[in-house]
């Protein structure tokens, strides 16, 4: 797996093939990494966590992570997980597929429950087993009929334009190794 841990950094995780790690395939526990265009599956528990618990300075750093243009597919917990409070992630066009929870935004560690993503944008779900989005600190999740969209989610602050779709298009995401680039018709 990858990890980024470094308060100061600034670390770019890009076009990357992340799969088949036994917990979580990217980790973010400090900083301000811009994770993008990496192709995310099959790991044990989370295809990519921002951990916001760590205090991490004095005073908190917090990590301000850019998730986007990610594909997530058939991670065992949730495609992405935010945990923590003392984070602001920006979290936009990405692409969940088959994972048990699309994305988890979750609480605890040494902030508590109210972790507040700067915006969730722009992220396409699809055939996700449990909800497509479960945030536990607003104790809401939200499922949305296929396809649709999500507009009680979306009228959250920074939250805009995350909808649910039936057929995202990859060339065969169910073979042995997925093929989850994008057929030419979609």
């Amino acid at each position: 797996s990858l990890q980024t841990s470094n308060d100061s950094a600034v670390p770019q995780i890009l076009r990357n093939r992340v799969h088949d790690n036994q917990t979580v395939g990217i980790l973010i526990q400090r900083g301000a990494p811009i994770v993008s265009n990496n192709i995310v599956w099959n790991n044990g528990t989370f295809g990519i966590e921002v951990d916001t618990s760590e205090p991490v300075a004095d005073p908190p750093q917090p990590t301000t992570a850019v998730v986007t243009s990610n594909v997530l597919a058939f991670n065992g917990a949730a495609g992405l997980e935010i945990y923590g409070s003392r984070g602001s992630p920006l979290i936009k066009n990405n692409l969940f597929y088959k994972n048990t929870i699309g994305l988890l935004i979750s609480g605890g560690g040494w902030g508590g429950t109210n972790i507040s993503p700067v915006g969730v944008a722009f992220n396409v779900f699809s055939h996700s087993l449990g909800p497509k989005i479960q945030h536990n600190g607003l104790s809401q999740s939200f499922n949305g009929e296929l396809p649709g969209d999500y507009s009680s989610m979306n009228s959250l602050a920074g939250w805009e334009g995350n909808m649910a779709v039936a057929d995202v298009g990859f060339v065969d995401p169910d073979a042995v190794t997925p093929d989850l680039s994008l057929r030419t018709d979609s």
